[in-house]
């Protein structure tokens, strides 16, 4: 009789999942410290284009573009999980829909933003927790309603 045996996969996703849930509510709530949370200290982002952005810099332009905004819907789906031999390695496509409070001369206007990003993400494990150390966007779909 064959034997079940757990996926190591299943687990570190789920862990994963619940991670970027947490982010998703953050985003919602603008509560920016739970955004970043998750980051390990030497966290580097990469947009869809190579350009690389230490913690600091994705902080401080996190930290500005939440202030701007009036609401956020935010949902995070993962798409694939691999364990390595240094944590895991997930591919996710976040979907978010933003509405940001402008000033055109001295009216104030708002911009509906949709923004679909399918990224690569790099997980280790630190303490028991799992922690994001690196995110690279591979493609990064925007569309703004003004």
């Amino acid at each position: 009789m064959p034997v079940a045996h757990a996926d190591p996969n299943a687990a570190a996703r789920q862990a994963i999942q619940f991670a970027h849930t947490k982010i998703d509510t953050a985003l919602e709530r603008k509560d920016f410290p739970n955004v970043t949370a998750p980051c390990t200290p030497d966290f580097v982002s990469i947009n869809d284009e190579g350009k690389r952005f230490t913690a600091a810099q994705v902080r401080s332009g996190l930290n500005h573009d939440l202030a701007r905004a009036q609401s956020i819907q935010s949902t995070t789906i993962i798409q694939t999980t691999n364990l390595t031999p240094a944590g895991a390695s997930v591919t996710l496509i976040q979907h978010l829909v933003v509405l940001t409070r402008y000033r055109v001369l001295f009216l104030g206007r708002l911009a509906h933003t949709t923004l679909d990003q399918t990224r690569r993400e790099e997980w280790v494990k630190a303490n028991g927790a799992w922690r994001l150390k690196q995110s690279h966007t591979l493609s990064n779909d925007s569309h703004t309603n003004l």
